[in-house]
């Protein structure tokens, strides 16, 4: 009965361990909120169709029949997309799939007046001043990027000015619209679960770095 029981608490134990470990290795598991998304509103753009090559050619490579791309850096480069185009404002949107792995000391940047994709060796900045910079003995490090959309108002490239108007009405201007112009009570109630479960900097946070906070820190 002794044994009996000693082997019954051991198995139990054993259990116990093994579902702490499977819980531990999946990570928590996050619901999103349900949000309306302005996501659902464009078309789908393919790689070709919404960008060029902006350095690193050799580390960017198409996918998925061109609606998809993966950009890389390794010892030699870094590598990025630039959109086509220029714009004044517009919405852009790609869903991106972050490095896996020990990825400290590596950038992945997305941002207007052009678009650019980028991922790049930031151990100077990004790791309290290179402490922790690029192990390039887990390299390539791999970013991938699909659900491209780009709709905004294009610059001329000859005389710069631009495509639409503010003023115009939402079937000249793509981005025209209440919509646009300000997030909805449940779109902040999004951002605000997003930056709580997955944000861990913020440049309005890093005063090391900047003495002087950018403007749009103090936005509302």
């Amino acid at each position: 009965m002794a044994v009996f029981h000693h082997n019954f608490l051991l198995t139990s134990l054993l259990i116990f361990l093994r579902n702490i470990i499977v819980v531990y290795s999946r990570g928590p598991v996050y619901t999103p909120p349900n949000v309306d998304r302005l996501t659902d509103r464009f078309s789908r753009l393919s790689v070709n169709q919404s960008y060029n090559v902006f350095f690193g050619g050799a580390n960017v490579h198409v996918t998925n029949n061109g609606t998809s791309a993966d950009l890389s850096l390794d010892k030699s480069s870094g590598s990025g997309l630039v959109s086509k185009n220029k714009y004044y404002y517009g919405f852009f949107n790609a869903a991106i799939k972050l490095p896996a792995g020990f990825t400290s000391g590596v950038v992945v940047a997305y941002y207007p007046m052009s678009v650019y994709a980028t991922i790049w060796d930031a151990s100077q900045w990004a790791t309290h001043g290179g402490k922790y910079p690029v192990n390039y003995k887990f390299a390539p490090f791999v970013t991938s990027m699909t659900g491209i959309e780009m709709e905004g108002c294009i610059v001329n490239s000859k005389n710069m000015a631009p495509s639409c108007s503010k003023s115009s009405l939402s079937s000249i201007d793509p981005v025209d619209g209440e919509q646009f112009s300000k997030l909805s009570s449940q779109q902040i109630s999004g951002l605000e679960w997003a930056r709580r479960k997955h944000m861990f900097y913020s440049y309005c946070q890093d005063k090391p770095r900047y003495k002087v906070l950018p403007q749009e820190c103090s936005a509302k």
